[in-house]
């Protein structure tokens, strides 16, 4: 799948024009196609509205966390934040996502 379609499905994404169709796309390469995890990440990373990039954390991050706990019975999916920096984004980016789903993770990533 081309960046430009994924930007596409996460630009909808963001702003539920698409509805469920949208999510179910999102959901799909989700569980489906750890091969395209990167790219959707970064597709939807550079297509957030303002202020909205640590959305990601609890949508996407946690998502991914719950489908390799959960088959891992079955098979060995690509850990989590490995298909995080698969997305090639910026450390400050990785900080802001992942304090969306860990709040903690930021307060200490401050505290260093």
């Amino acid at each position: 799948m081309r960046t430009r379609k994924l930007r596409t499905i996460a630009r909808r994404w963001w702003r539920s024009d698409g509805g469920d169709r949208d999510w179910d796309r999102v959901q799909f390469i989700l569980e489906q196609r750890h091969d395209l995890v990167p790219g959707l990440i970064n597709a939807l990373a550079f297509t957030a509205p303002e202020g909205e990039l640590s959305q990601l954390g609890p949508s996407i991050i946690e998502q991914l966390e719950l489908l390799r706990v959960h088959s891992l019975r079955r098979s060995r999916p690509p850990r989590t934040m490995q298909l995080l920096r698969e997305a090639r984004l910026t450390q400050e980016q990785q900080d802001e996502i992942l304090s969306g789903a860990y709040p903690e993770y930021l307060e200490r990533m401050n505290a260093q």
